[in-house]
């Protein structure tokens, strides 16, 4: 078989490589090299060098195998391993990190059959895709929301090793900020967000009993999720961990915060739990406990006007097994 004549007849095939190899190189940042992506490829479609359709995909795969496999954010693929959880990352950037979506739109825009439809309009559809194009590689370039690398998010566990953890903390330390901020939390054995079968089964259960009628849950259930404030307020201790240990910026910008908060409270603790499990390391069977200890070095509070960097840091004693439980109240 003639491997050269595959790649002189298939534009596509050879595109993709050299995309493949843009990504490889190590002293762009990773704004900048889809930046450059999306301009090459927007300006290959303009030209008819390829179709569309086959950009459009070609696109979607090479950020998908970057950002999944060859990555520079190593312990990102050392930790997240599951394909369900890589499909959830991916998910995200399309949506919010390389708001991809905007590129498809502006790939539509300038497409044939759109621009036969338009007749003499055609080329203020082109220009409105231009417009497009330069308004995301904006976008992605001078973020405004920005999450951290998964090597930074690992560097807190790594400063409070889950094997480090001490075993004689008493219980009611671990329960007491559960039962202030998410009573739910012990309940959850295998979920960390409110958008899980585990926390709508605690909130049925907590307003009707664990015998109630399936018929008033499903009432109950229809009237939780029509209380928007049940959902737009809410947030478990996971996401109020995730949130302080892995944006780098953008706290203000909500509805963006919140999505990541959903997607990756699920995909970070799921994935460093299986870690933690596989590697044998101390300790991982107690991960809830371990993520309210972690809770209790990292998250800043309010007490009185005052800010403080952490629990830890307002009790004012170094180990949490030390901590005078009246104080803790």
């Amino acid at each position: 078989m003639d491997l050269s004549g595959i790649f002189q007849n298939n534009i596509v095939i050879v595109y993709f490589f050299m995309c493949l190899g843009l990504f490889m190189h190590d002293k762009m940042r990773e704004c900048q090299k889809i930046a450059i992506l999306y301009l090459v490829s927007f300006v290959a479609c303009i030209l008819r060098i390829i179709p569309i359709v086959q950009m459009t995909v070609a696109v979607i795969v090479i950020q998908f195998i970057y950002s999944e496999y060859l990555s520079e954010d190593s312990m990102k693929t050392k930790i997240i391993t599951k394909v369900r959880y890589k499909i959830l990352d991916y998910i995200f950037q399309f949506f919010i990190n390389y708001a991809t979506w905007m590129f498809v739109i502006a790939l539509v825009l300038c497409s044939n059959r759109i621009g036969n439809k338009a007749g003499k309009y055609k080329y203020i559809l082109l220009m409105m895709a231009a417009v497009l194009i330069f308004l995301l590689i904006q976008y992605i370039v001078s973020k405004k929301f920005e999450i951290k690398s998964v090597d930074k998010i690992y560097n807190y566990f790594e400063k409070y090793p889950i094997n480090f953890m001490p075993s004689s903390i008493q219980e009611e330390k671990f329960t007491i900020l559960s039962n202030m901020e998410d009573k739910s939390f012990f309940e959850r054995k295998n979920t960390y967000n409110i958008f899980s079968l585990e926390f709508l089964k605690y909130k049925l259960e907590q307003s009707l009993g664990k015998k109630a009628k399936k018929k008033d849950q499903i009432i109950l259930l229809k009237s939780y999720i029509k209380k928007s404030k049940n959902i737009r307020g809410y947030s478990t201790i996971e996401m109020q961990l995730l949130r302080t240990i892995a944006l780098e910026s953008g706290y203000t910008c909500v509805i963006r915060r919140k999505i990541f908060e959903f997607f990756y409270s699920k995909i970070i603790f799921s994935s460093l739990k299986q870690y933690y499990r596989a590697h044998q390391v101390v300790n991982w069977w107690d991960f809830k406990k371990y993520i309210i200890w972690l809770y209790y070095q990292c998250v800043p509070i309010n007490v009185n006007g005052k800010q403080y960097d952490s629990i830890k840091s307002f009790i004012n004693i170094k180990s949490v097994e030390n901590w005078p439980l009246e104080k803790c109240l």
